[in-house]
């Protein structure tokens, strides 16, 4: 069975922006989106400023289909949605983002549904928009500038997906993050605490004689906060090197 969000391509037509392309394969890894198609680009989409946007989505990037005009992007595509910033004649919105995301969920379940964006400062043309069946205007009050090309590709993806929170993990609850990494153990406290106290009489902070009252004290801390076994190497590795520089002061 197919899944759902390989049903979902993403077209962009005439992109100028290296940077946007780039932005834009990175908000479909967030949806696991894979399918961008590019017609006729007027930038280099492999540029770095693309790549260095892209993050998670490189393969998407690299894997980016071209075709030299919109017709050809959508010949195997069974619903097409035009998007614009503007309403006007031959621009009347047929679908609305918000009312009718739910609706855009449930045919990419069923069908090979392309979202069609426009050049960043022209949009779609005339005739472009007519080889869409439905177009979708994103709102946005009356005097501002259109939306950045990919701030308008999250948004959609955002309301289409946001239909069905269920496809969405729930954050991991940040009390929970220690339970993922192992504990320190024992051993590896004790070890801790002895490079901890050898530094500390090496560098006069501990009284000869009253090495086990810090060190009881520097325990005491440390299994309230129960480190993990990275957090203790951390801490170790971080002691060694201020006893290497301690050392070095010595021998000056």
């Amino acid at each position: 069975m197919i899944k759902k969000e390989q049903n979902l391509v993403i077209i962009l037509v005439r992109p100028k922006g290296a940077s946007n392309v780039g932005s834009i394969a990175r908000a479909m890894t967030h949806f696991g989106l894979t399918e961008l198609r590019i017609v006729s680009p007027m930038c280099d989409v492999k540029d770095i400023k693309a790549h260095s946007m892209a993050m998670a989505g490189q393969d998407i990037l690299k894997n980016a289909s071209h075709y030299p005009t919109l017709k050809d992007a959508i010949m195997d595509c069974n619903l097409t949605i035009a998007t614009s910033r503007r309403v006007g004649r031959n621009r009347s919105p047929s679908l609305s983002l918000r009312d009718d995301s739910q609706k855009i969920y449930e045919f990419i379940h069923l069908k090979k549904v392309a979202i069609v964006f426009g050049q960043e400062d022209k949009g779609l043309f005339k005739e472009e928009m007519e080889l869409c069946q439905e177009h979708l205007v994103i709102p946005a009050r009356p005097q501002s500038e259109s939306y950045n090309l990919s701030q308008a590709v999250l948004l959609i993806l955002w309301e289409i997906f946001m239909s069905n929170p269920s496809d969405f993990e729930k954050p991991e609850n940040p009390e929970n993050q220690k339970e993922i990494e192992t504990i320190a153990s024992r051993k590896e406290i004790e070890d801790l605490l002895e490079q901890i106290l050898k530094v500390s009489i090496k560098i006069g902070f501990v009284p000869y004689y009253e090495p086990k009252r810090v060190t009881n004290t520097f325990r005491k801390m440390i299994n309230r906060v129960e480190p993990t076994t990275r957090e203790v190497r951390t801490m170790r590795g971080m002691i060694k090197q201020v006893n290497s520089k301690f050392s070095d002061k010595e021998t000056e």
